[in-house]
């Protein structure tokens, strides 16, 4: 998974879930990539209805462990100024 694209995908995060398109536009993979990745069990789905959904807090979780929180202090959102 391209790290960055998954990063700015949990930026943009509105909902728990989104339907595969949708993750494919926000994280800027193809949506056969997408597809491939959900047929592999790479991310994981929800069932809302009939649809099968990306489980983004999943997405977020795998982001999350990756990193280091002692690093975050130097992390500045967009908009947010230094203190």
């Amino acid at each position: 998974m391209e790290s960055n694209s998954i990063r700015q995908a949990l930026l943009s995060l509105q909902s728990p879930a989104v339907v595969p398109d949708h993750f494919a536009e926000i994280t800027g993979l193809s949506k056969d990539t997408v597809r491939g990745m959900l047929n592999k069990g790479q991310l994981r789905t929800v069932k809302v209805g009939r649809r099968r959904m990306v489980n983004m807090l999943h997405v977020w979780l795998l982001c999350l462990k990756d990193i280091d929180l002692n690093e975050l202090d130097a992390f500045v959102f967009e908009g947010e100024e230094e203190p």
